[in-house]
Parts: structure tokens; sequence; C-alpha cells
């Protein structure tokens, strides 16, 4: 089934410092955007803010979109991750993280779910939400890592980025 967000690959190399986005012939153009990363945020950290920053800079300057919120969505003590702080201790860190940003936030539906939620069902969510924040129009798109599309998808990262992508 289709994900209800915008998926454009993007090959970011921090070492060498090029970014390259393929997408699907939808233009961005003046469009608002909104941004979310799932994942257990254990702690979270600079890189999880980075990959917002790098994002919007890469939207707004070479998209010229408008990106007008991000969301860090933890997965709740109910996932069945084990070794995880508990979830109002990584909301927490997630607060004091964001403390001084004004356009990323915590995403605290996924925590309050009686069950995990799967990834169609939390993009769902969030795309509604955006879109009665920030109108119909607004394209939200997911931020992840290799992690993640092996974890989701059955995706090889490595693979990818052999190949490019």
């Amino acid at each position: 089934q289709k994900l209800p967000c915008h998926c454009v690959p993007y090959h970011l190399n921090p070492s060498s410092g090029t970014n390259r986005m393929e997408g699907d012939g939808t233009s961005l153009a003046g469009r608002k955007v909104a941004l979310i990363a799932t994942g257990v945020f254990n702690p979270p950290h600079y890189a999880h803010l980075r990959i917002f920053e790098r994002a919007r800079d890469y939207l707004e300057r070479v998209e010229s979109a408008n990106v007008v919120v991000g969301y860090m969505s933890t997965v709740a003590d109910s996932s069945g991750i084990l070794e995880l702080a508990p979830t109002k201790h990584r909301l927490r860190m997630i607060e004091i993280a964001l403390k001084k940003n004004d356009w990323i936030r915590p995403g605290y539906w996924e925590t309050h779910q009686a069950r995990q939620p799967s990834m169609q069902e939390i993009l769902r969510h969030y795309e509604k939400e955006v879109r009665n924040d920030h109108g119909d129009e607004t394209a939200l798109i997911l931020l992840c890592g290799g992690d993640f599309l092996e974890a989701q998808a059955g995706f090889d990262s490595y693979q990818l980025a052999n190949d490019g992508v």
C-alpha cells in the first residue's frame, strides 16, 4: 500500500557534502511542507535534530518549499522494544532538545495509543493533523535513515547508497 506522504529518495553524503534528491515529478515549489521522523529517540541527539535542519534547508533553498512544522514521534512503551527508557522520559528528553526550536515539536499521538500503531496509521494521523492546521495542500514528508528503510521495507541501505540513491 502507498504511504500517505511524499516519499522522495534523498541521498546525503556528509563526508563529501553532496546531496541529491530524486523526485517523482511532483513539484514542491511554493507548497507548504511538514516533516516527520519516527523512532525510539533513546536518547534524542544532535543527528536527529540535524536531519530536520538539513531537510528544511534543502527543501526551502532548492525546492522552494515552505517548511511549516516538523514532528519527532517516538514509539510507545507498547512497542515491545526492550531496553528503552520509559516513554515519558524519552518524551521529556525530546521536549528539552526542542525547547529553543520554533518549528520542530514532539509528536505525542503515537505514545498515547494502546498498541504500537503501524507506520501507515502514524502517517495518516499526522497527515490529517497537518492538513487541519496548515491546509489541504500541505505535503507530509517522512524523514528516515537507512536503518528505517531496512526495518520497514526490507531495503538494504548499503546497497541503496552504493547504487547512488
